[in-house]
């Protein structure tokens, strides 16, 4: 895949069947006027250490050699950054959980197909959910379920923030979750 076809190209999103990033770094460290306007390099593949520091240090040396700043991204590294500490209230302070929107892998999912395809297969994309009440019953326990199912073998971090008004059908949705995630 010669990269000097693609002169105009931002985004380059490689697929993890193929193993295309060795050959695309080549090409771009054997020209530094090669694909002027490209910013991110989107690698779908569950990289090792090593493989992932060598190419980060390649996309690195070719930057500065050519005063470039193309970003290196890989996708399943990305996930593992889960803002796990936007969920936590910093003592003290109000929580303000409740007003914090997070994009669930439902909503990244339907992105499109390969952000679909790249989430089903990302269970640590699905290790952190969030329900704010008032929460039906069926929804709240279909929801965990699917959750619980898809972060496995990673453990489900839940946080439930209460409603602002507690009744008695919104408390036993709340139970209703815990018991599935009992059983």
């Amino acid at each position: 895949m010669p990269l000097s076809t693609y002169k105009l190209l931002e985004t380059l999103q490689l697929d993890s069947q193929y193993n295309w990033l060795g050959l695309i770094l080549s090409q771009l460290e054997g020209d530094s006027h090669l694909c002027p306007a490209l910013k991110s390099i989107e690698v779908c593949d569950k990289p090792d250490g090593d493989y992932e520091l060598a190419s980060h240090e390649r996309m690195t040396n070719r930057n500065l050699a050519a005063g470039s700043n193309i970003k290196l991204i890989f996708v399943e590294m990305w996930l593992r950054q889960t803002p796990a500490h936007f969920y936590k209230c910093t003592k003290g302070m109000p929580c303000r959980i409740a007003s914090y929107k997070r994009l669930t892998p439902l909503d990244l999912a339907a992105v499109c197909r390969r952000w679909h395809e790249t989430m089903l297969a990302s269970p640590l994309a699905w290790s952190y959910i969030y329900l704010q009440g008032p929460a039906r019953r069926k929804r709240s326990s279909a929801y965990v379920s699917l959750f619980l199912e898809r972060s496995s073998p990673h453990p489900l971090h839940l946080t439930i923030s209460p409603p602002f008004v507690v009744t008695h059908s919104t408390w036993s949705s709340y139970l209703h979750v815990q018991n599935v995630l009992v059983t």
